[in-house]
């Protein structure tokens, strides 16, 4: 993919099955990424919530310095919540902190198989700014916060802490149950300078929203490969055009590119400990488009879709049932 000069695929080691399918879509499409082993739920190193925690505000505000850091050159150093999983709780300033612990790209994939000393409490997704939010037997499952969603949010965390202190300008996060359009750099290569300078993610794919309600930015023919004018777009069939749009709500996370600013900015807010670890992480990241906290885009129709053929490691069964499929999959 020649948008970007990087990509990940965040896949758990012993789905051997995914990386076999990843390989075949790779060889396919003649593209290279770099896997990154997921977090798996069972490791009760990667869940940080034990009822404990004396959060009484109903709401909690962002950092002021953000967009300081964005900018900045420095490492992003642990920090926040960054600290949790380590052995190490003292701050990034206490310099009996290991040199470990101290190198900005630390932070090692957890994989322990051992049972939690205790049992965990049964806990509701937050949403908006909210700190907490009430349990109900009567959740449906997206509204519970599990395990698998804890370990989700660790493993695309190590992903964008890579891009953000890496040197790629921009970086692909693929998750190892996708199917992608044939000629997806093509088609990419023809949208990608109409984003503003200052974008921070573009989703290659998306779900469970109308990503398309504000106006397009670029819209290209799949045949021609090529901007469009408004009046030409309305004579050719929805499903051979693409087009990019301001990002309303995008849910899912199987596929999206970062900028390094992105990257950064991203990971600012995900590792705010009032925030961080809150909801599933697709949720996390919309409401931080919906809030206005990150500049988004929208790939509509999807490039990049889950396959859906197999067993989910963060829902039950194979997730939710899938809207859109590709014009020319491989």
């Amino acid at each position: 993919l020649d948008v970007v000069s990087r990509a990940y695929v965040i896949s758990l080691p012993q789905r051997a099955d995914r990386r076999e399918d990843m390989e075949h879509l790779r060889n396919i499409l003649h593209l290279r990424w770099t896997y990154l082993d997921a977090a798996d739920a069972a490791s009760p190193a990667n869940v940080h919530i034990d009822g404990t925690s004396p959060l009484a505000l109903p709401t909690f505000h962002w950092p002021d310095d953000i967009d300081r850091l964005v900018h900045s050159q420095e490492a992003m150093l642990p920090l926040g919540a960054d600290v949790w999983p380590l052995p190490y709780t003292r701050a990034e300033s206490d310099g009996s902190v290991s040199a470990e612990t101290a190198d900005p790209f630390w932070f090692a994939p957890l994989r322990a198989k051992a049972s939690f000393p205790h049992p965990l409490p049964p806990l509701a997704c937050a949403s908006g700014d909210q700190l907490l939010a009430p349990f109900s037997q009567d959740l449906p499952p997206y509204k519970r916060l599990t395990p698998a969603k804890v370990a989700c949010w660790h493993s695309h965390l190590q992903a964008i802490r890579q891009i953000a202190n890496g040197g790629d300008s921009a970086a692909l996060v693929l998750e190892d149950d996708v199917d992608m359009e044939r000629d997806i750099s093509a088609r990419l290569r023809a949208l990608w300078d109409a984003l503003p300078d200052s974008w921070d993610i573009v989703y290659l794919g998306h779900c469970w929203s109308n990503e398309s309600a504000l106006p397009a930015l670029r819209v290209i023919s799949s045949h021609a490969l090529a901007p469009l004018d408004s009046d030409t777009s309305t004579s050719i069939p929805a499903r051979n055009l693409t087009a990019l749009h301001p990002s309303v709500s995008p849910k899912c996370t199987h596929a999206y590119a970062l900028s390094r600013a992105g990257a950064r900015r991203v990971l600012a807010h995900l590792r705010h400990p009032p925030f961080a670890y809150s909801r599933a992480i697709d949720q996390a990241l919309a409401w931080l488009v919906q809030s206005g906290r990150l500049q988004a885009f929208s790939v509509v129709p999807p490039l990049v879709v889950q396959r859906k053929v197999a067993g989910s490691d963060v829902m039950p069964g194979r997730g939710s049932a899938w809207r859109e499929g590709l014009f020319d999959g491989v």
